[in-house]
């Protein structure tokens, strides 16, 4: 008996030993995910700035021909310079260079009818670039176009009174009774251009107009 009761007291503690504990395999270290390369930001364009319309100047308008301007004649130019000055005083005149030749002369008016410009222009003109040449004293409220031969011979000439009394007012006077912006005068074998300047007395600019061949083909004074 007691045999028996030792056995199952063996066998007791047997079952109450614990079992070894199996071994965890080590887990395999898994690959670290490589980090993305940083993509290059594409660089902003430029913008590229855009030219500034160019502003369109009176001068460029006003040499045109149309409703608002007169043609009064035409002016030989053969010493190859023009003078634009005061006609009735003749002081200190702008002289513009350009080609010999016969050249139109207009008279251009505001919206209330006064003399706005004075244009001498080659015909067939196409100005490209313009250029201001210089400006002139008004101080008989008139302006002319003069070829520069001419100019030196009325500028020499005596005159009684003054040009204007003597010369350009037996021209000029008519003309505008019939409406007319200007006139040409008479001066011996020649002649020149006078008009009011619609501003009244006062400094005036010149323009003259090139084109592709940088010759002067039109002359512009604004009042």
């Amino acid at each position: 008996m007691k045999k028996k009761i030792k056995k199952r007291a063996a066998k007791r503690t047997a079952k109450l030993k614990p079992r070894p504990k199996a071994k965890l395999k080590p887990k395999k270290a898994t690959a670290r995910a490589k980090p993305k390369k940083a993509t290059a930001r594409a660089k902003p364009k430029k913008a590229t700035a855009k030219p500034a319309p160019k502003a369109i100047t009176i001068e460029a308008v006003v040499w045109q021909a149309g409703s608002s301007s007169e043609e009064i004649g035409e002016l030989e130019v053969p010493s190859g310079v023009v003078h634009v000055c005061d006609a009735g005083t003749l002081f200190a005149p702008v002289a513009v260079k350009l080609p010999k030749g016969v050249y139109e002369v207009r008279v251009a008016r505001d919206d209330r009818g006064d003399n706005g410009a004075a244009v001498l222009a080659k015909k067939g003109a196409k100005p490209v670039k313009w250029k201001n040449v210089g400006a002139y004293a008004v101080d008989a409220g008139m302006a002319g176009f003069f070829d520069g031969d001419v100019f030196m011979r009325v500028d020499k000439h005596v005159w009684p009174i003054s040009i204007y009394d003597d010369l350009i007012s037996n021209h000029l006077d008519p003309a505008e009774a019939e409406g007319h912006a200007g006139a040409f005068v008479p001066y011996e074998e020649t002649k020149f251009s006078a008009c009011r300047s619609g501003g009244g007395d006062g400094v005036y600019p010149v323009f003259a107009g090139h084109d592709a061949n940088g010759d002067v083909v039109v002359v512009v004074t604004t009042f």
